[in-house]
C-alpha cells in the first residue's frame, strides 16, 4: 500500500521524519465493507512503531513539505491483514503527527517551536 501525505495549503509545513503505522497516532488505517461497516482483518501481530522523540531543539528530523507536493510511504501488508475475506472494502488511512504542538511548547525548544509543524 502506498500512502502520500500531501501538503494541499497554501503554506510550507514541517513533518516528523518518523512517518510509520501505529495505532492511535502517526498512520492509522480503517476498512469499511460496502454498507459502511467498519471490519479487521486477522493479525497475529500489532504494527506499531514507537519512534523516539527528538531532542531539545533538534530540528534535522523534521522534513519540509511545500504547497503542493508530498511525502509517500510504502508498506506490504497481507490481505489478510486488512480484510475478513473476498468482498468489496475501502481503506481509509488517518495521519495525526506524533509530535503535538503541547510537546513541542514543553519540550522542544525555541528552535523547534518556530517550524510550522
Amino acid at each position: 500500500m502506498e500512502t502520500q501525505l500531501t501538503n494541499i495549503g497554501e503554506d510550507t509545513l514541517y513533518l516528523f521524519d518518523d512517518v510509520c503505522w501505529n495505532p492511535g497516532n502517526l498512520l492509522n488505517i480503517q476498512v469499511f465493507d460496502l454498507r459502511g461497516k467498519e471490519v479487521s482483518g486477522h493479525s497475529d501481530f500489532l504494527r506499531d512503531c514507537l519512534p523516539p522523540p527528538p531532542g531539545h531543539d533538534d530540528i534535522t528530523r523534521f522534513f519540509k513539505l511545500e504547497p503542493g507536493t508530498f511525502y509517500g510511504v510504502v508498506e506490504k501488508f497481507d490481505i489478510r491483514e486488512l480484510v475478513p475475506g473476498p468482498g468489496k472494502y475501502s481503506i481509509v488511512v488517518h495521519y495525526l503527527s506524533g509530535i503535538s504542538k503541547d510537546w513541542v511548547s514543553e519540550y522542544g525548544g525555541d528552535k523547534m517551536a518556530a517550524l510550522p509543524i
